[in-house]
């Protein structure tokens, strides 16, 4: 503590002034007894305990019970950072008073709030959105039967939803589970489940770690921006396809997949797909790159798809694909335009033997050849350390030449060999 400070807290003692004590933050209970009985302070709704926190000092927490909640929507506004907590996603659930048309169940304006453990019920309007966030979405899921266009989960910049699932299971081809266009974002062990699995990219790139998605039109879809995908399992059904990196625009943009499995659950759909379009002049053409390492793409009608096409933007209009160290059926491809798909070092054609491909289980056979075949070195900083399973991610697979990572997203991990007995 220094001298100034010193000499002001004695000035105020001696004119017996009272200093400001910090913002203490409080604890509003929402049909939750117990925690009332803890201290906290009992609301008759959620719209009621945000009103409260609204006033109060501090991140305060908001405890939900075991509820359905049918009385939103609800906005958490941007300089009132809370922490709202059900009593699990199987247990507390929101939904709106009122189906209506691009409404959003909750909204996050704040970069500081939490959202944990409860479900989000997003109603039957045409453009409808779960929860439109910022900061944390954690240990929630988000879903829907609606047959009409929308939206599970939106993500503000540098928010990310973590351990959570979102069921999307409408017909209409363009709903969307998860939306990270903002820069920053992030999705972290994250099941998804749509017509549009993911709709993402940024200048600031987005990233999807340890996470798995179904979809119907298309997994992974990148219209601008970048978008790297870590540890992602994308599991094309009904003929759908794969990732896409589609831009009709400028600049540069890239869509990178490290241990992925992509794959289709019927043959059809396209697996990788880089489709650019430049603007009229003045703009500059685009350059657009899909890189794949350690990553299988499997079961498509076509594996690949670079596309390029200049509409008289100033330069040239470029799509590139850059793989190594993956496997895919090499001859699988449809080109047009400038560009390359680059074919690097350790890619394989070899089947990869999943275990169970019909019953979703796209691990590794003990005889699959992409076992110790990915990557060489160990995971860089920022990259997971760990495969979809939860499994460190350099494991001696193959028990030949030391521990290396596999091709996909699952690490094999070989069964340890019974110790015989001694005899007597």
């Amino acid at each position: 503590m220094g001298r100034r400070t010193l000499a002001l807290l004695a000035v105020g003692a001696a004119l017996g002034l009272a200093l400001p004590a910090a913002a203490q933050a409080e604890k509003f209970c929402v049909q939750k007894p117990k925690c009332v009985a803890a201290g906290g302070t009992a609301h008759p709704s959620i719209g009621t305990a945000l009103a409260a926190a609204s006033l109060t000092g501090g991140r305060d927490r908001i405890e939900l019970g075991p509820h359905v909640f049918d009385d939103g929507p609800w906005t958490v506004p941007l300089g009132n950072p809370v922490v709202i907590v059900g009593a699990g996603k199987n247990k507390t659930t929101l939904r709106p008073a009122t189906p209506a048309p691009f409404q959003t169940v909750l909204t996050v304006n704040d970069a500081e709030t939490r959202v944990e453990k409860l479900a989000v019920d997003v109603d039957d309007g045409a453009g409808s959105t779960g929860i439109l966030a910022s900061g944390v979405v954690r240990n929630v899921r988000v879903a829907s039967d609606a047959n009409v266009n929308q939206t599970g989960v939106f993500l503000y910049t540098d928010s990310r939803i973590e351990r959570s699932e979102i069921a999307m299971r409408g017909s209409d081809p363009n709903t969307v589970g998860l939306q990270m266009g903002a820069p920053g974002s992030l999705a972290r062990e994250v099941k998804v489940k749509a017509p549009v699995g993911v709709i993402g990219g940024s200048q600031d790139t987005p990233r999807i770690v340890r996470s798995s998605i179904a979809a119907t039109t298309v997994g992974v879809l990148v219209s601008s921006g970048s978008l790297k995908l870590d540890t992602v399992l994308v599991r094309a059904v009904g003929g759908g396809d794969g990732v896409r990196l589609v831009v009709n625009g400028f600049d540069d943009h890239s869509l990178v997949l490290k241990n992925a499995t992509v794959v289709a659950a019927q043959n059809g759909g396209t697996g990788v797909q880089a489709i650019a379009t430049g603007l009229l002049p003045p703009f500059a053409c685009p350059t657009i790159t899909v890189t794949l390492r350690s990553s299988i793409v499997h079961g498509f009608a076509t594996a690949l798809e670079r596309t390029a096409l200049d509409t008289g933007c100033e330069g040239t209009t470029t799509a590139d694909l850059d793989i190594a160290w993956s496997a895919l059926k090499k001859g699988s491809r449809q080109e047009s335009g400038p560009g390359t798909i680059k074919i690097g070092r350790g890619v394989t054609a070899a089947n990869p033997r999943f275990v169970r491909a019909k019953k979703g289980n796209y691990r590794l056979r003990p005889n699959s050849k992409l076992i110790d075949r990915g990557q060489p070195g160990k995971p860089k900083p920022g990259e997971s350390k760990k495969d979809l399973d939860g499994r460190k991610r350099l494991i001696d697979g193959d028990g030949k030449r030391g521990a290396r990572r596999d091709i996909g997203a699952y690490e094999f991990k070989p069964k340890k060999a019974k110790k015989k007995g001694k005899k007597r």
